[in-house]
């Protein structure tokens, strides 16, 4: 499933300054157990057919070994590989939660691979968010920036160039520092995260757009062969 979602890729550079991973600057660890807790859903709450279904049937046991086992993978300081013991248990993890959401919804493949890729991201999103919090960093103007600039980001995967410049300037302007480049590129990590959410749910929109189409598309053709039946009719 890694490997199918492509489009949804993974910086491992970041994700290992975003866990704290030993050579990262950072110096404190994530807490695996307090991500868990803090995007909980709560019990009561049933997954709807919607692209965070596969994100909030899976447990919180189940959130914080993914995240542990994303911290051993970048770690070992190698490239994803569909191979890594890690990454298969990751796939079982979120796989089983998916097969639960795509059962009783009947969803198509590319549904079922954006809800993956959009729990792959939360999870990522948790870490990220934790990790910052650890440094006294809110995410608060991150989404304001991303909620500010969607139109223009549309499309982007990475932040860099000219969009990473702007970025780091409107936190210069939020009281982040210049002294601290791993702080940065952790935000900007983040805003990729928001980045990738938002293409796993136009995806999974448009997966879900497609039954319809191609039913009325269906139903046009019919109706067409109808008349032309009727003007042939004696």
């Amino acid at each position: 499933m890694l490997q199918k979602s492509r489009r949804f890729r993974i910086s491992m550079r970041a994700l290992a300054l975003s866990l704290g991973l030993p050579g990262a600057v950072l110096a404190e660890p994530v807490v695996p157990a307090a991500i868990a807790a803090r995007f909980t859903a709560p019990a009561a709450m049933v997954p709807g057919n919607s692209v965070g279904c596969v994100y909030d049937l899976m447990s919180p046991e189940d959130r914080e070994m993914a995240l542990l086992l994303f911290a051993r993978e970048a770690a070992s300081g190698v490239k994803f590989h569909g191979s890594s013991r890690n990454l298969k248990v990751i796939d079982r993890l979120v796989d089983e939660a998916r097969v639960k959401c795509a059962a009783p919804y009947g969803w198509s493949p590319a549904r079922s691979d954006a809800a993956s890729a959009y729990a792959l991201n939360e999870l990522m999103r948790a870490g990220v968010t934790q990790t910052l919090d650890a440094k006294r960093h809110s995410t608060a103007p991150i989404d304001a920036y991303y909620t500010g600039h969607r139109a223009e980001l549309a499309g982007t995967e990475t932040i860099k160039g000219e969009q990473a410049d702007e970025f780091r300037a409107y936190l210069f302007e939020q009281g982040w520092a210049k002294s601290e480049p791993a702080i940065l590129g952790i935000a900007e990590f983040y805003l990729e995260t928001l980045l990738t959410r938002a293409r796993a749910a136009k995806a999974f929109a448009a997966a879900a757009a497609r039954p319809a189409a191609a039913s009325k598309a269906t139903a046009n053709r019919r109706a067409a062969r109808a008349r032309s039946t009727r003007r042939g009719t004696p």
